[in-house]
């Protein structure tokens, strides 16, 4: 794995993560949502392309790609919720919005960790 690649993905994904603290942070979740689901997408095309194609145990392979599985999964609910709270109230928005950002902040800090370590290894 090129050392290069590693500091450019880091790189980017601190400016994006700092950009998805201040929209969390502001309550400005239609921006969190939007930019956490930039970022969970990369990590996800990240894992699959230079990760997941890189290990040749079957079993390693099986591994990762339940943790890929896992957070695309996530990233199915807030892509939901985000067409879901379009045609709601708005009084009622907040909570799913909450909800969406709360999911987001998990899976991109435990999937983020886990593809540093293993762009690390590889």
């Amino acid at each position: 794995m090129e050392k290069n690649f590693i500091e450019e993905f880091n790189k980017e994904f601190k400016k994006m993560y700092f950009n998805y603290n201040k929209a969390v942070s502001e309550n400005d979740y239609d921006t969190a949502i939007e930019i956490g689901e930039k970022i969970l997408q990369g990590l996800i095309k990240i894992s699959r392309e230079y990760i997941l194609s890189s290990m040749h145990s079957e079993t390693i392979k099986s591994l990762i790609e339940d943790i890929i599985v896992f957070h695309e999964k996530n990233l199915a609910y807030i892509q939901g919720t985000r067409e879901a709270v379009k045609s709601m109230p708005v009084l009622f928005t907040f909570d799913a919005k909450e909800r969406a950002v709360e999911i987001l902040s998990s899976s991109i800090s435990e999937f983020f960790s886990f593809i540093l370590g293993a762009l690390i290894i590889l």
